[in-house]
């Protein structure tokens, strides 16, 4: 497996920081996976411009323990799945309004809807051939002093996936 760890200096470090992933792991990235890895809006919006088309988010699982809440979710368009998101949240840190609205849409688009002021660290990406050619990137939804989100994001490597 190989992993970059992001320093805090996000934006002066990120293409520094792809260019020696890609070294690192022997692998060329597109300019779409390259937008998926550093992005740090909506991840909905983003595809949506990349896929040129809307953005639906289906539920694979989600497991609750007490007050953690584990989701797994692919999101794409009808025709094409493109991306699989493993979010980790506690209830208690997010606003009443966000866990309902993330039943029935994604997390960015509630989070925007809801205008909840958020920032988002990207804390490191990574690549595993034996993992089917994926590239994944985890970063966390910050809002004040409290991390609402931690989400892990994967897709495939191949450049086919994100037409």
């Amino acid at each position: 497996m190989v992993e970059t760890k992001l320093s805090a200096d996000f934006g002066s470090q990120i293409r520094a920081k792809l260019l020696e992933f890609e070294s690192k792991a022997k692998i060329k990235l597109s300019k779409n996976q390259r937008i998926l890895l550093a992005e740090v809006g909506t991840v909905e919006q983003t595809l949506s411009l990349i896929l040129n088309a809307p953005i639906i988010v289906s539920d694979i699982e989600q497991k609750v323990e007490g007050d953690w809440i584990t989701r797994s979710v692919w999101l794409g368009s009808d025709e094409n799945k493109v991306l699989h998101a493993k979010t980790e949240y506690y209830k208690p840190n997010i606003p009443e309004v966000v866990l309902r609205a993330i039943e029935h849409t994604g997390i960015g688009s509630a989070l925007t809807h809801y205008d909840i002021d958020t920032r988002r660290r990207i804390v490191e990406f990574g690549y595993d051939k034996e993992e089917q050619n994926h590239v994944w990137r985890r970063y966390e939804i910050w809002h004040e002093t409290k991390i609402l989100f931690d989400i892990t994001e994967s897709f495939a490597l191949s450049e086919e996936a994100l037409l």
